[in-house]
Protein backbone atom coordinates (compact mmCIF):
# COMPACT_ATOMS: atom_id res chain seq x y z
CA UNK A 1 0.00 0.00 0.00
CA UNK A 2 1.14 3.63 -0.82
CA UNK A 3 3.35 2.31 -4.08
CA UNK A 4 2.29 4.26 -7.06
CA UNK A 5 3.42 2.40 -10.45
CA UNK A 6 2.99 3.36 -14.25
CA UNK A 7 2.15 0.69 -16.28
CA UNK A 8 2.97 0.98 -20.24
CA UNK A 9 1.25 -1.13 -22.45
CA UNK A 10 3.60 -3.24 -24.32
CA UNK A 11 1.88 -4.38 -27.53
CA UNK A 12 2.61 -1.20 -29.22
CA UNK A 13 5.05 -0.53 -32.29
CA UNK A 14 8.09 1.70 -31.53
CA UNK A 15 7.29 4.70 -33.55
CA UNK A 16 4.16 4.36 -31.34
CA UNK A 17 5.82 4.51 -28.10
CA UNK A 18 7.11 7.84 -28.71
CA UNK A 19 3.80 9.55 -30.58
CA UNK A 20 0.86 8.89 -29.00
CA UNK A 21 -0.98 10.80 -31.62
CA UNK A 22 -3.27 8.45 -32.52
CA UNK A 23 -4.92 8.14 -28.97
CA UNK A 24 -8.37 9.46 -29.46
CA UNK A 25 -10.24 8.40 -25.85
CA UNK A 26 -9.37 8.80 -22.60
CA UNK A 27 -10.67 7.65 -19.27
CA UNK A 28 -10.96 7.81 -15.69
CA UNK A 29 -12.32 5.56 -12.88
CA UNK A 30 -12.56 6.81 -9.91
CA UNK A 31 -13.38 4.03 -7.48
CA UNK A 32 -13.03 3.60 -3.21
CA UNK A 33 -10.05 1.50 -3.25
CA UNK A 34 -7.90 2.74 -6.78
CA UNK A 35 -8.31 5.18 -9.00
CA UNK A 36 -7.36 4.55 -12.93
CA UNK A 37 -6.33 6.49 -15.82
CA UNK A 38 -6.23 5.11 -19.25
CA UNK A 39 -4.90 6.03 -22.72
CA UNK A 40 -6.64 4.17 -26.07
CA UNK A 41 -6.78 4.31 -29.62
CA UNK A 42 -8.95 4.17 -31.97
CA UNK A 43 -9.65 0.30 -31.45
CA UNK A 44 -9.82 0.47 -28.11
CA UNK A 45 -6.22 -0.35 -27.61
CA UNK A 46 -5.23 0.97 -24.29
CA UNK A 47 -1.72 2.59 -24.72
CA UNK A 48 -0.93 3.63 -21.71
CA UNK A 49 -2.80 3.47 -18.31
CA UNK A 50 -1.78 4.44 -14.40
CA UNK A 51 -3.35 2.92 -11.39
CA UNK A 52 -2.96 4.35 -7.62
CA UNK A 53 -4.33 4.09 -4.55
CA UNK A 54 -7.19 6.49 -4.51
CA UNK A 55 -6.76 7.12 0.05
CA UNK A 56 -10.00 8.40 0.54
CA UNK A 57 -8.57 9.02 4.12
CA UNK A 58 -6.46 11.92 2.65
CA UNK A 59 -9.85 14.10 1.71
CA UNK A 60 -10.90 15.18 -1.71
CA UNK A 61 -8.99 17.59 -2.88
CA UNK A 62 -5.17 14.89 -2.11
CA UNK A 63 -7.44 12.36 -4.13
CA UNK A 64 -8.16 15.06 -6.84
CA UNK A 65 -5.08 16.30 -7.04
CA UNK A 66 -3.07 13.12 -7.34
CA UNK A 67 -5.62 12.14 -10.00
CA UNK A 68 -5.25 15.55 -12.41
CA UNK A 69 -1.17 14.77 -12.14
CA UNK A 70 -1.40 10.89 -13.49
CA UNK A 71 -4.11 12.04 -15.86
CA UNK A 72 -1.45 15.05 -17.16
CA UNK A 73 1.10 12.43 -17.57
CA UNK A 74 -0.75 9.94 -19.61
CA UNK A 75 -2.11 13.28 -22.03
CA UNK A 76 1.57 15.02 -21.99
CA UNK A 77 1.63 13.59 -25.49
CA UNK A 78 -2.01 12.97 -26.89
CA UNK A 79 -5.05 14.66 -27.50
CA UNK A 80 -8.20 12.43 -27.30
CA UNK A 81 -11.35 13.59 -29.01
CA UNK A 82 -13.49 11.32 -26.13
CA UNK A 83 -13.10 11.40 -21.93
CA UNK A 84 -14.98 9.37 -20.57
CA UNK A 85 -15.73 9.01 -15.92
CA UNK A 86 -16.49 6.18 -14.06
CA UNK A 87 -17.53 7.39 -10.13
CA UNK A 88 -19.05 5.68 -7.71
CA UNK A 89 -22.37 7.16 -6.27
CA UNK A 90 -24.95 9.96 -7.45
CA UNK A 91 -23.76 12.19 -10.45
CA UNK A 92 -25.11 15.76 -11.89
CA UNK A 93 -24.42 15.10 -15.48
CA UNK A 94 -26.31 18.57 -16.31
CA UNK A 95 -23.51 20.35 -13.89
CA UNK A 96 -21.03 18.01 -14.52
CA UNK A 97 -20.47 16.84 -10.60
CA UNK A 98 -20.29 13.76 -8.80
CA UNK A 99 -22.26 14.62 -5.56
Amino acid sequence: EGEQSIIVATDIAPADMLSFKRAIGFAIDLGGTNFRVALMDRAGTVLRKDRQPTRIEEGSDAVIARLIESARDLLREASPGAIGVAAPGPLDPFKGVIL
